[in-house]
């Protein structure tokens, strides 16, 4: 048995089909694939992004509280734990809390900001176990505040 010669032309044709065929198997792939989400991050990205500088500034004035909102999980849910000094004021803490799961936009939550003394609880029931993003918008005498945050929700008891 004779060995098979391949020119050098040939190999060079066979690894341009070879390496278009591997390129359209990945586009197939993830365009057909229902785990892959090409979604924008949410559906009024563009809108939210004309309040950019105004957001960055309710940050600034987030980080720059001398008692901070206090972010935290456990098996019971998600606790938010505004500065005492905010929560016992009148008119006190006007806001809203957006949850978003970054792998599965159907669980995607916007909750108002109803505090029980200086805190918020987000019950397990409400949540599932994995990667929340937190958006915290709060408004509290006449300024903006914002916090944003990753956190990593494990709902098995210790």
């Amino acid at each position: 048995m004779t060995p098979i010669k391949i020119s050098w032309g040939s190999a060079v044709v066979i690894a341009f089909v070879a390496f278009i065929s591997f390129i359209l198997y990945f586009v197939v792939q993830m365009t057909v694939n229902s785990r892959s989400n090409h979604d924008l991050v949410s559906p009024d990205y563009y809108q939210k992004e004309l309040h950019f500088q105004e957001d960055m500034a309710a940050q600034q004035r987030a980080k720059a509280l001398e008692t901070p909102l206090i972010i935290s999980a456990n098996w019971e849910g998600i606790i938010l734990e505004f500065p005492p000094q905010m929560s016992t004021l009148t008119p006190g803490i006007r806001g809203k809390l957006f949850l978003s799961k970054p792998d599965n936009k159907n669980l995607d939550q916007e909750l108002s900001l109803q505090l029980q003394g200086s805190q918020m609880r987000i019950p397990a029931s409400q949540l599932v176990e994995g990667r929340w993003n937190l958006v915290v918008d709060w408004e509290f005498q006449g300024l903006t505040y914002r916090i944003e945050q990753g956190i990593n929700l494990n709902l098995a008891p210790l």
